[in-house]
Parts: C-alpha cells; sequence; structure tokens
C-alpha cells in the first residue's frame, strides 16, 4: 500500500459530470445499511433519527425509496455519534457487500465479466438512484470508475459525509471487485483517488489493502488494471441471476416516463452561456416542438422551468467556487449583465447571489474549524 497527496493524474481527463434530478431519491437499501451498520455500532435510533424527517417507523420499515436529504441526514448523524470518521467509513464501505445494492448487486454477479459487470451496472444504476453517480472512464492500462457526489453533499461540503462517501464507497467497490475475481491471477494493483485530506492517522485496512492510495485528488475514482476487466467472474446461479437482471430491466422500464425530463437536463445542464431553444432542444433530441412541450407537460415541467433550474445549479456552482466575480459568472449564464443575473437569482432563491456566496463561505468555514 502506497499513500500519495495530490501527485498528477496518470492521463487526461474532463471537467466532473454533475446531474441532478427533481426528485433526489435512491433505494432505501441504502437507509437499511446506515441503519444497521450504525445500531451494531451502539448508536441509539433516537440519534439517527435527530432533526431528520423520518419516524421510527419508517427507519424501521423504510419504503421502496427515500430522498438523499434523509438519507444524509441520518448519515451525518452516524458520524457525528461514532466519530473517526476515517475509521468509521472504512468500517461502513467493508460493512456494505453486493447485497447492499439489491436486484441490481445479484443481476452484476451474472454477468461473464468484470467490464461486462459494469456495463450492466451503469445501464441499470437509474433503478438504484435519481442521481447519476458514477461512470467508467478507459485509459491504456486502467479502467477509471469515477463517482460524483450527491447534490446534498456538494452544495454544502459537509466534511463527514465527504469522507463517508468517498472512503465507504472506494472500500466497498474494491472489495466486491477483488470478491468477485476470487481465485483470479490478479496483476497490478486497484487505485483509489479521493478528493478528501489524508487522515493524520491511517486506518489499519488502508494500511494493509492491496491498492494505492492517493488524497487530494480533483475526482473520487477507483482505478482497475485494464487486464482484469476480461477476466471471468466466479458467477452466481446462472437462472438466479438472469433473473435479476429482467427485473432490473423491469423496474427500468417503469421509470421511462421520467426519463424525458432526465435527458432534457443531461442536454442544457452543463452548456455555458445562452441556453439552447426549445426549437434547438427539439431538435436535438430528435422530436417535434409539440411533443416535447407535451411529454413535459404529463411530467408536470415546462421548458422554462427546466432552463432556470439549469442556471440556478450552475449560478450555485459558480458562486460556491468563490472565484469568479459577478460580471464572469453573469456572462457565463448568458445574462445581459450583473444586474439582471442578480435579479434572477433573488427571484429563485430569496437571496442575492453576494448573500448566498456569504452564506455558504461562513457554513464552510465552520464545518472546517
Amino acid at each position: 500500500m502506497m499513500v500519495l497527496r495530490g501527485q498528477a493524474m496518470p492521463f487526461k481527463r474532463g471537467q466532473e459530470t454533475i446531474v441532478v434530478t427533481d426528485d433526489h431519491s435512491l433505494s432505501a437499501d441504502y437507509l437499511v445499511a446506515s441503519r444497521d451498520f450504525a445500531l451494531s455500532r451502539g448508536v441509539s435510533a433516537a440519534a439517527l433519527l435527530n432533526g431528520s424527517d423520518l419516524s421510527l417507523g419508517v427507519l424501521l420499515n423504510p419504503p421502496p425509496r427515500i430522498s438523499y436529504e434523509s438519507l444524509q441526514c441520518i448519515n451525518a448523524n452516524m458520524m457525528n455519534a461514532l466519530g473517526s470518521y476515517y475509521e468509521t467509513a472504512v468500517d461502513f464501505g467493508r460493512f456494505m457487500e453486493v447485497s447492499t445494492h439489491g436486484l441490481l448487486g445479484m443481476a452484476v454477479q451474472s454477468t461473464g465479466t468484470l467490464l461486462e459487470a459494469s456495463g450492466l451496472m451503469l445501464q441499470y444504476m437509474k433503478i438504484r438512484t435519481s442521481v447519476k453517480f458514477a461512470d467508467i472512464l478507459p485509459s491504456d492500462d486502467m479502467y477509471w470508475l469515477r463517482f460524483t457526489h450527491d447534490p446534498a453533499i456538494r452544495e454544502k461540503s459537509i466534511t463527514c459525509l465527504k469522507v463517508l462517501f468517498e472512503v465507504a464507497i472506494l472500500v466497498s467497490f474494491d472489495a466486491i471487485i477483488k470478491k468477485l475475481l476470487v481465485g483470479r491471477n490478479l496483476s497490478g494493483s486497484t487505485e483509489m483517488r479521493m478528493t478528501v485530506a489524508a487522515p493524520e492517522q491511517l486506518p489499519v485496512y488502508l494500511k494493509e489493502v492491496d491498492s494505492l492510495l492517493y488524497f487530494d485528488q480533483p475526482f473520487v475514482e477507483l482505478g482497475v488494471p485494464a487486464a482484469w476487466m476480461a477476466l471471468p467472474l466466479g458467477k452466481v446461479d446462472e437462472e438466479l441471476g438472469l433473473a435479476a437482471t429482467e427485473l432490473c430491466e423491469s423496474a427500468l422500464r417503469d421509470l421511462e416516463p421520467k426519463d424525458i425530463v432526465a435527458r432534457l437536463r443531461d442536454n442544457i445542464q452543463h452548456i455555458e452561456g445562452q441556453k439552447p431553444s426549445l426549437k434547438e432542444i427539439s431538435s436535438q433530441m430528435h422530436m417535434s416542438v409539440s411533443t416535447l412541450q407535451r411529454r413535459l407537460k404529463e411530467q408536470g415541467v415546462t421548458f422554462q422551468q427546466l432552463k432556470a433550474e439549469a442556471q440556478l445549479l450552475q449560478a450555485k456552482e459558480l458562486l460556491i467556487n468563490d472565484v469568479c466575480s459577478l460580471d464572469d459568472i453573469s456572462s457565463r449564464l448568458g445574462f445581459s449583465d450583473s444586474s439582471n443575473f442578480s435579479k434572477s437569482f433573488k427571484s429563485w432563491t430569496g437571496q442575492t447571489p453576494t448573500a448566498f456566496r456569504n452564506a455558504h463561505s461562513s457554513f464552510v468555514k465552520s464545518d472546517e474549524q
């Protein structure tokens, strides 16, 4: 094991992908995992629920999906109750197994190779979370599984949640991959890359794990040697795996009515400057203006609402960055001047851009102390 801080990336990458939906939700299986882990470590149910919008009944018998905000409140309470953020995150990562991912976890195990498993995970990821949280990026000798923070963590910069997300997810996926390849002749090592700083005291597991560790990196990534991706997996019951895949496909079809909104957001979310017109975006999505308007109406949203949402998200990201001036932000978002931008931002949030920036800066500083 080797710990490296802030070293250069081995190949050029693009900008981080940020995808947000109107319904930031995920499978309640992850609430169950947090609940069971916390209770097994002596954290009371009352402590877990403190300040959340969840009842004891929901904690015991959750609905199929819960909001990211609810889960992050539970996780923050868990982390603060247990302390030792890095140790806790490592333990939680080891606690989460492939079964934590429900039907998708079962389906992944029925694939032929790690590359096929990765593709299937991306194909059906939407049935587990409404926020796109992972991408696979190949390089010459490695495949990189890049993870994206959910919106609640990214906007508030909550240290304990960043540590939990980054360390736990990398430890978990690293262990799952090695378990799927158990008995194979593995050459090379995985690499865990985190945006968080290295802890003063590295957890014992991270000292011993057969993986290179990088802290203070621009992205959260797990690197897997390219040669591993073609290795056959130790399969579970094939019939069971195929049945799980069919159920994943059925669940994905149930989500299709919402896809038009997600696709539209993907098309406009990262465009700087003047957002495309309804006619332009309809052409990009290979449908008529009237068809797009009708399908959006069925979902209870308008094109203008989605454009405004995209501008608001980009505005918040740029203000939090605390480098761009209001004039620069206004220009990048397609406003004629900073005055028009400020008026729009206040109508969206009830705050001026300066007030939002100052409030966020205060939040980050208090969190870092």
